[in-house]
């Protein structure tokens, strides 16, 4: 009875004419054979060969919905259910997209127009009010409800958005409908066609979905109806596929597995098992700042080690084993980008950084590239639409997150980083567009536009726009003194910089400023860290031990920049040292035979003589000169950035040798001399120093043992110098400031003081026996004469004050007789002495008054010699009962005293 029951179900589900042609109409005690029956397997699906092999199933062949049904966002997402199927598989389907059917006011709104239509901007729904703030008894209807995924319907109250400025949109409350569905599984096994309901509804004007189904009437093959939901992912089932056609399932083999989105290295499991080396692709790792481009290898938890190295031997050029390593940061295929490493070069890594287009550009002067179409870009405060819609394909090269660039922009902004304390008050300085841009934060088309919206900032995700120089502003074009970037603009005050176009434009994926390489050292405070040292890049070049001098050739870093003949703003550099807190900027450790700096326009030779060129007895004898440093500068003007004609006009510095070095035993500071002195015309140095000096050398200043000379115009070349002091004009030494009279002029005029008028009558020479002054001289100043002066007879000295005028009285001292100096004036009359202190080594006698310093005991003076006078302002004797204040006092070279030599009291 149990077989005979089996052959039933069989038989009913297969249509006449094929159970006429099954084969053999008997039956054995078997299932399966040439001439058995089909046994069913645990979902009544027949086990073994089908002859024929198409049955009428009973599926169902098409879904369709209903009623949408009237759901409150917290129902979502809503469940559809079919009846169950006794003979056979139940059909199932899902809920892809909802609908908004219905809106009600929640609160008013403020300053909105007569039949403002409002957007939800999460799934594009359209909401009319006829009063515009939703007062009562106004009408609120749904224009178009939108479309979007259960996790982007909105929770209640909602705000939507205006397109007028001065509006405050009311808020609502929305129902929700089904207007989406997939078809999951078609079932098989029905008699008649199911009906679909979907779950309880909590909303106000709340209704049940319902999907309505047809069957199918052709003949179908089992194995190709859809796979049950229970069978995807599931063990002996099949793989799940995401909407892009990727495997979510995991993938293992022998010698890998594949997580969701990470390669895992698998460790034997006796070695290391806690550890998880990762390569992840497409994660952010809960990470806002990571690109789901990235590829990231290990960092994925705390202790996730994952140590990369590469060993290779470069063999050939380009990308045929020139380089172990090859980034270059570009939108092209890899064979437009090569390496480096040409002809016979190889390099162990080589970076790139190119100019690159936009991956995506839009705008009404611009032709696009898939479609052939020009766009329109309309901005506004959450973002941009473009329309028409871009290509799909377009779309897909936009990620979140990625930068984009308008052509409005706020004026123009310089941007140098310039050097500290140089004021750069030039117009050739760089000068970029304060153009507005921002990162996008979500993109699709919706209808005929593509809709971007943009964060200001994508670590706080923020929505809205910046510009070069604020990180908050009004969207482009908005604010008033905003303009297009446009190369025809260049009369205005800031004039087009970078495209030509003159209507609003949409750059996607650019950056405004490139690095090759951005190396960071940064040291945080960890708890128990014994890190405190840091070092930013070190290259260490090593030779074998043993090699043949000058037989190998080094060089360190290289920075080679081409302009191809153009010029480069005037803050542009090759190089730059800046941050603060550093004790050094720039440290050179150069070895005895190494040149510290050497340029062009610039030399700083070596710290030493050795050389396999310049024999020790040349460079040990008297009056040899090394070069130190040289400073050039042409006399000629640039043209076309190359310095044409003109002579070297240099200020050098060298040692020479003052004394000859037969012995090595002439190496101290009487031996040599420093020198820095002009030269005009000349060749440059050797890489050791030697050579040069052979312009016409002019003024120098010499260093020498403690002194130093100062040298005029021609006074002889450098060779020509010899170590007596007279070959310099002006010698300073410990001793005072000497001046030559024999070289300046031939004409025994040591110092000679040049008049307004060019006169030079005025100057003072020396003999054997004394120096002369010649002309009229007149002192300013105080004048100290340590040596004595002598006064013409009957002569006197006279003492002009302040604010003196020809004509006036001076006070003069003259000699009245052999031992008597009297003080008058110029005039022959009475005059008076005011001195703050006067010493008498004899008898000092006044005809009126002497008048002592007044101060008080504690201002009395701390170091007065022995006899010094004041008047004490506070100071009694001890003597006097009245304690009378204010007496004269004495020191008596331990103490203040009164008259009678006891200590006062104050």
């Amino acid at each position: 009875m149990k077989l005979r029951h089996i052959l039933l179900v069989a038989v009913s589900l297969l249509p006449a004419q094929a159970y006429a042609r099954g084969g053999n109409s008997g039956m054995s005690s078997g299932g399966g054979g040439l001439s058995d029956v089909f046994l069913p397997d645990s979902v009544r699906g027949p086990t073994g060969p089908m002859s024929p092999t198409s049955l009428y199933a009973g599926m169902v062949g098409n879904a369709t919905i209903g009623n949408p049904g009237v759901y409150a966002p917290e129902d979502l997402p809503v469940t559809l259910t079919f009846p169950p199927n006794s003979l056979g598989e139940a059909a199932a389907a899902s809920v892809t997209a909802y609908t908004a059917v219905s809106a009600r006011v929640v609160s008013r709104g403020k300053n909105c127009a007569a039949g403002s239509v409002f957007t939800v901007a999460n799934t594009d729904t359209k909401i009319t009010v006829s009063d515009g703030n939703g007062r009562f008894g106004s009408e609120v209807k749904v224009s178009s409800g939108g479309s979007g995924p259960a996790n982007v319907i909105p929770v209640n109250p909602v705000t939507p958005t205006s397109d007028r400025p001065s509006c405050r949109p009311p808020t609502f409350n929305l129902s929700w409908g089904v207007s989406a569905i997939s078809l999951v599984n078609q079932g098989w096994g029905y008699t008649s066609a199911p009906t679909a309901t979907g779950g309880a509804s909590t909303a106000a004007d709340a209704e049940v979905a319902s999907v309505t189904t047809v069957l199918g009437d052709a003949p179908f093959n089992l194995s190709e109806k859809l796979i049950p939901t229970s069978r995807i992912g599931a063990a002996n089932g099949v793989a799940a596929l995401d909407s892009s056609g990727h495997v979510t399932a995991p993938i293992s083999s022998s010698d890998l597995v594949s997580q969701h989105t990470y390669i895992r290295d698998l460790q034997p499991k006796s070695e290391f098992s806690s550890r998880n080396y990762k390569a992840t692709f497409f994660d952010s790792l809960q990470d806002p700042s990571t690109n789901p481009d990235t590829i990231l290898f290990g960092g994925h938890q705390k202790y996730d080690d994952a140590f990369m190295k590469i060993t290779a031997q470069t063999y050939s050029r380009g990308d045929l084993g020139g380089a172990v390593l090859s980034v270059t940061d570009s939108d092209q295929p890899t064979f437009n980008i090569r390496n480096g490493a040409g002809l016979d070069d190889a390099i162990t890594m080589f970076l790139q950084s190119k100019d690159t287009a936009p991956r995506v550009e839009a705008g009404p002067e611009i032709t696009d590239p898939v479609d052939n179409m020009r766009h329109t870009v309309t901005f506004s405060g959450t973002g941009l639409t473009i329309t028409p819609a871009l290509p799909e394909v377009e779309v897909a090269r936009i990620r979140k997150k990625m930068r984009l660039y308008t052509n409005w922009k706020s004026g123009n902004a310089t941007d140098s980083g310039g050097i500290s304390g140089i004021v750069m008050a030039r117009h050739h300085i760089f000068v970029k567009p304060n153009v507005y841009y921002a990162y996008v934060a979500d993109v699709k088309n919706i209808g005929t536009a593509t809709v971007i919206t943009v964060y200001r900032d994508p670590d706080r995700q923020e929505i809205g726009w910046r510009n070069e120089v604020s990180s908050s502003t009004d969207y482009p074009g908005h604010s008033s003194g905003d303009s297009i970037d446009t190369t025809t603009d260049t009369a205005s005050s800031a004039p087009g910089l970078i495209w030509p176009y003159r209507k609003p434009s949409v750059f996607i994926g650019l950056a405004n400023k490139k690095f090759i390489a951005n190396p960071m050292s940064q040291m945080t405070a960890p708890t128990d860290t014994l890190t405190r040292a840091q070092a930013g890049y070190e290259v260490d070049i090593g030779t074998p031990e043993n090699f043949a001098d000058y037989s190998r050739f080094i060089s360190g870093f290289t920075i080679a920049p081409n302009t191809n003949g153009h010029r480069l703003s005037d803050d542009s550099y090759v190089m730059h040292l800046g941050g603060t807190g550093f004790p050094h900027m720039l440290e050179i450790a150069a070895g005895a035979e190494a040149s510290n700096i050497v340029g062009s326009s610039f030399y700083a030779g070596t710290v030493g003589y050795g050389d396999n060129d310049t024999s020790p007895e040349s460079v040990m004898t008297q009056g040899y000169a090394k070069l130190m440093a040289e400073n050039t500068q042409y006399t000629s003007p640039n043209q076309s950035n190359q310095v044409v004609g003109g002579h070297p006009h240099s200020l050098v510095t060298y040692q020479q040798r003052m004394t000859d070095d037969t012995d090595g035993s002439h190496i101290n500071a009487n031996d040599v001399s420093l020198n820095i002195q002009e030269e005009f015309g000349g060749g440059l140095p050797d890489y050791y120093g030697h050579g040069g000096l052979d312009g016409m050398m002019l003024g120098k200043v010499r260093f020498f043992n403690g002194d130093v000379y100062l040298c005029a115009s021609q006074e002889g070349t450098v060779t020509a110098d010899t170590v007596d002091a007279k070959a310099c004009g002006v010698v300073v030494t410990n001793d005072g400031v000497h001046l030559n009279t024999d070289t300046l002029t031939g004409k025994g005029k040591a110092f000679i003081i040049v008049a307004p008028n060019g006169t030079k009558n005025n100057y003072i020479y020396s003999t054997n026996s004394s120096a002369v002054l010649n002309g009229s001289w007149i002192a300013a100043g105080t004048v100290t004469l340590n040596a004595g002066a002598t006064v013409g007879d009957a002569q006197g000295i006279a003492f002009r004050p302040a604010g003196y005028t020809d004509g006036q009285q001076t006070p003069m001292l003259v000699g009245e007789n052999q031992i008597t100096l009297k003080l008058m004036t110029n005039a022959g009359q009475s005059a008076s002495l005011n001195a703050d202190n006067v010493a008498a080594k004899g008898t000092l006698s006044a005809a009126r008054q002497i008048n002592n310093a007044v101060a008080t005991f504690a201002k009395l003076t701390s170091s007065a010699v022995v006899g010094t006078q004041e008047f004490c302002s506070d100071c009694y004797s001890h003597s006097n009962p009245s304690k009378t204040r204010g007496i004269p006092v004495w020191w008596n070279g331990s103490r203040w005293g009164d008259a009678l030599g006891q200590a006062v009291e104050h």
